[in-house]
């Protein structure tokens, strides 16, 4: 009966059909990506990867049944076992010769290395760091906290793109040490990738312990010293990094051969006699076996990228199965656990000595020393993490803020928003001295790299920006000043939205900061225009029913096309204030039309509609 079925026409136009779809799928499998945006798409989505497999899977079926015949018992039975069993011998055969590779390099791992990791001299060997920027030293989070703890004196860094090829003495490095100078060479210092997890520190947002402490100790003539060495000079050497490279499903796609074997190792090498020997080596292997059966059908790559493939799965050895986005060996666990090395940095005296080194270095006249910078981020950064301060601190901010040798930190607004409420009229000491600030800063806009005074008077203007009301309004001038500062208000934008604590009055200054923002490059070329733009509007959206006088204007400027009706957040805020201001919904829609969004004018109207409500039940001015 079932060989009856598989040679009827019906079904035979039915493997046709079949077919056609599934070569369109193997095709365009970008249309499986839009058609899963959609919810009349979402089952054509789910459908396109399983049609390929199924259709050849039925043909194989069909072939092997016409071969042994229609009247072989259970003909449909051997015919789907035959199908599979063709399908799995490629799998089987690739799958083998991917396992022997990958035991390859694990076979001769070795742990000889007894007790904690300790050495007068130790150089690193791997890839360059990739969490460094340009101007960072090479000296790592893990350099950092080898040199702070004194388990090493001496640490060279020497970047090798394939640890597993031997050790070459000559190789040049940098090497870092401590030396206690009158003056200390400038050191640009970052966490790096691999930032080290020490045992009973408390997390930090944003920054890493150890370059605070560093730049503590250069603060004091503590001198984090670089110069070139040559890798023969270690004691131990640590190699860790790829020694492998191999394809993963996506990169592999439809090549059935494809070497998808990734390995890494880690490895320690000491010096004996003239020669090194390797004492520890850890090889982790990731390879990307086929499934049992080759089916074309999707793999997936980075977010959204798709394509025809065949399946794969990951075997893992000598590696957490668990870390689904494996990228290499963690070397916080490494360096701590495995190779037991104390790098835990927990002095509770570190706070209380920055805030020493930065009172000295703001009474010392003259030229302010460069580190100061770095420890008052830190010093705003702790703050902001904390989510606190209390009076010595406030003092400290004050007079750090006031300093114009110093840039202004971009999370100066920590301070000035956990601050409120204490008592010494401090909100109003914030006040004054960043506005002081502001009026001092010159500003040249140009389209590239922000300069410093920009990002001080944006950093400035959004600590202004989470002042009290009452202190707002005792810096009216202040802000009226702002609004006809072209170039200074564009970075300084965030500011100006305060102007709404000033009620109605501000109504008039709301809309001249609208109407003039185009006077730079004019819209909607060019992007000067939004920040001006958007404190008009985002400071008549928080009048709320006080900006009831302002519809009419409004109205005006959307109907003369000097305000802007579509596009994310202008379209948004633009109903939310004149919601607030009391105006009905069909006059809104009256003058802001449908907008420039795809969708019908049903969907375009509904869309408005569910603003409006939202609008009405909470007025939310962000952007």
């Amino acid at each position: 009966m079932a060989n009856g079925v598989l040679n009827r026409p019906v079904f035979s136009a039915g493997v046709v059909i079949l077919g056609a779809l599934a070569l369109v799928c193997l095709l365009f499998p970008a249309l499986a990506i839009i058609a899963a945006f959609s919810l009349i798409g979402a089952p054509i989505a789910f459908a396109m990867p399983i049609i390929p497999p199924i259709f050849i899977f039925v043909v194989l079926v069909r072939l092997f049944n016409r071969m042994l015949g229609e009247g072989a018992a259970f003909g449909w039975l051997k015919s789907f076992a035959c199908a599979a069993a063709l399908l799995a011998v490629i799998p089987l055969a690739v799958n083998v010769m991917l396992e022997l590779r990958a035991r390859s390099y694990v076979s001769k791992d070795i742990d000889q290395l007894k007790g904690p990791l300790s050495a007068t001299t130790l150089a690193v060997r791997a890839a360059a760091d990739p969490g460094l920027l340009r101007t960072d030293t090479l000296c790592n989070d893990f350099c950092l906290r080898a040199l702070l703890s004194g388990t090493i004196k001496r640490l060279i860094v020497v970047e090798a793109n394939n640890v597993g090829e031997a050790i070459n003495p000559a190789a040049v490095g940098k090497a870092f040490r401590m030396e206690r100078r009158d003056a200390c060479p400038a050191m640009k210092l970052g966490p790096g990738a691999y930032p080290i997890r020490g045992e009973g520190e408390k997390p930090t947002y944003g920054r890493a312990i150890a370059a605070d402490r560093m730049l503590l100790q250069i603060a004091s003539g503590n001198c984090l010293v670089e110069e070139n060495a040559k890798l023969g000079e270690a004691d131990t050497i640590v190699s860790i990094g790829q020694i492998k490279h191999g394809e993963n499903a996506y990169a592999a796609g439809l090549n059935p051969l494809a070497d998808t074997v990734q390995a890494d190792r880690i490895s320690v090498s000491v010096r004996s006699d003239n020669a090194y020997r390797e004492v520890y080596r850890r090889t982790g292997v990731v390879t990307y076996m086929l499934f049992p059966l080759l089916l074309p059908t999707y793999v997936g790559g980075y977010q959204f990228e798709l394509r025809t493939g065949f399946q794969r799965f990951a075997l893992y050895k000598n590696i957490d199965s668990r870390n689904k986005y494996y990228v290499g060996p963690d070397r916080s666990d490494v360096f701590t656990k495995t190779f037991g090395m104390n790098l835990a940095l927990r002095d509770d005296a570190a706070p209380k000595a920055r805030d020493a080194v930065l009172v000295a270095g703001l009474d010392q006249p003259g030229k302010i020393n460069p580190l100061m910078a770095d420890l008052t981020s830190n010093f705003f950064k702790d703050i902001e993490a904390n989510k606190k301060i209390d009076a010595a601190d406030a003092e400290l901010v004050l007079r750090l803020l006031a300093d114009s040798r110093l840039p202004i930190p971009q999370n100066s607004w920590a301070p000035v928003l956990y601050s409120r409420g204490m008592a010494g009229d401090v909100s109003g000491r914030f006040g004054k001295v960043l506005f002081e600030r502001l009026r001092e800063t010159k500003i040249v806009i140009t389209r590239a790299i922000p300069s410093g005074d920009e990002l001080d008077a944006s950093h400035a203007a959004d600590a202004i920006a989470r002042l009290p009301d009452e202190v707002i309004r005792l810096h009216r001038d202040d802000l009226e000043w702002l609004a006809r500062r072209k170039m200074l208000r564009i970075p300084a934008f965030s500011a100006l939205g305060r102007l709404n604590v000033f009620g109605a009055d501000a109504v008039p200054t709301l809309l001249y900061l609208i109407d003039d923002a185009s006077w730079s490059t004019g819209r909607p070329a060019g992007e000067l225009w939004q920040p001006d733009y958007l404190a008009g509007l985002v400071g008549l959206c928080g009048l709320g029913i006080q900006g009831a006088s302002a519809i009419g204007p409004v109205f005006d400027r959307l109907d003369s096309g000097a305000m802007v009706k579509s596009g994310h957040p202008y379209r948004d805020l633009t109903i939310q204030a004149l919601v607030g201001f009391g105006s009905k919904p069909e006059d809104v829609w009256k003058h802001l039309g449908a907008g420039d969004s795809e969708g019908s004018p049903e969907i375009k109207r509904a869309q408005f509609d569910a603003k409006v409500a939202a609008a009405q039940k909470k007025r939310d001015c962000r952007y």
